[in-house]
């Protein structure tokens, strides 16, 4: 059995480790900032000849979620992202709806994983991940790949599944953290599509 992207899939190959490895945390950046004050007015409370301090609290972005995938700052920085967040909240969403075809769509016939035009390989993509629901799904980077027309983008995400759908050698478990980098082509036809990916070690919750 090896990785696939949204669980364990014993037919469709993702390059990489899917063994152990360092747990995925997934956080939350803080808000905050000071009110301002009209210009040439005191601060409450301060003597009039007394400045007003210059210490404030720094204000600190939250992250954008697009459905049910979070973006954090740095990967915000990119034009791309919020389509490509878009795309995997699609993707995700099929999952966890138990609609696998909508999930499948989102493979490019030409990559390494899943042709979605193939009948039988999309039902037994289907039964693998029947039991898997996905959660704390974060795009993490977005950037350039080697090929032309194409993209990487790293993910985390949180994986449950029945036991005897966890990854392999670990069949039984029922949580796992991943972390996946996958290719994406880019069509303006298709928009992002999944070509495959490479898993880091993953690790049970």
């Amino acid at each position: 059995m090896v990785v696939v992207a949204g669980g364990a899939f014993g037919l469709l190959l993702l390059d990489g480790d899917d063994k152990g490895g360092d747990e995925m945390q997934v956080g939350q950046a803080a808000s905050g900032g000071v009110a301002s004050l009209p210009v040439g007015e005191p601060t409450p409370g301060a003597d009039a000849g007394e400045l007003p301090s210059s210490s404030s609290e720094p204000t600190v972005s939250m992250p954008v979620a697009v459905g049910l995938v979070t973006i954090v700052e740095s990967a915000l920085s990119d034009p791309r992202a919020a389509d490509v967040a878009a795309m995997f909240d699609s993707y995700f969403g099929g999952i966890n709806n138990g609609d696998h075809r909508q999930a499948a769509a989102l493979f490019d016939p030409a990559g390494k994983v899943l042709d979605p035009r193939n009948e039988e390989a999309v039902e037994r993509f289907g039964l693998a991940l029947a039991t898997t629901r996905d959660s704390d799904i974060v795009l993490r980077a977005v950037r350039d790949a080697d090929r032309r027309g194409a993209l990487w983008a790293e993910v985390t995400f949180r994986s449950e599944q029945a036991p005897g759908y966890g990854p392999k050698g670990r069949e039984e478990e029922i949580c796992t953290r991943w972390r996946i980098r996958y290719e994406l082509s880019v069509d303006p036809a298709y928009g992002y599509r999944i070509l495959h990916g490479k898993a880091a070690p993953s690790s049970p919750c």
